[in-house]
């Protein structure tokens, strides 16, 4: 069971005040659209589509998009929504090269997160989620097919100050 990393229930909050601090998990590391309910104005506005072109990690510039254009959200503390994961014909466990697509994904939170009025202040936590997931798909190069795992490397290289850090260690 995972529940959104939000310290406070039940209360009326602002979205960009849950992406910080970055050196702890915060709410934008909880990308999972379905375990949300929200506004249609949320939907009218534009904030609840995601970048068509990404195969996976599609969800990760949808949440910070989320959190830093919507005003309000909460937390409840109900238990009502139940994901699978790990399953094996999920993206997620699948080493080809749509898994890729999380450099893209993150690139993008990169590059709309430095147009924000509040690029200074939320970039370092952007830049340490990315580095922190480039990490642990290096740490499990295993899992890709030969030519998409030299990609992973390849690719991973040029970002995050050429971060090359197993999994276990922190960025």
């Amino acid at each position: 069971m995972r529940r959104v990393p939000v310290p406070r229930r039940g209360e009326v909050l602002r979205p960009r005040d849950a992406i910080l601090p970055a050196h702890r998990t915060t709410s934008v590391d909880y990308p999972y659209a379905w375990a949300g309910i929200y506004h249609r104005r949320l939907l009218d506005r534009g904030l609840l589509h995601f970048t068509p072109v990404l195969r996976t990690a599609e969800d990760r510039p949808w949440i910070w998009r989320l959190h830093r254009e919507a005003e309000t959200f909460a937390a409840v503390g109900e238990i009502g929504v139940f994901y699978r994961r790990g399953v094996a014909t999920s993206l997620t466990q699948i080493g080809d090269v749509r898994q890729l697509d999380f450099i893209r994904a993150f690139d993008q939170v990169i590059e709309e997160t430095a147009r924000d009025r509040d690029a200074d202040r939320l970039l370092p936590k952007a830049v340490r989620t990315y580095c922190a997931v480039i990490s642990h798909h290096v740490g499990s190069i295993g899992k890709f097919e030969p030519a998409v795992a030299r990609q992973v490397r390849a690719m991973s290289a040029g970002r995050c100050g050429g971060c090359r850090r197993t999994s276990s260690t922190r960025p």
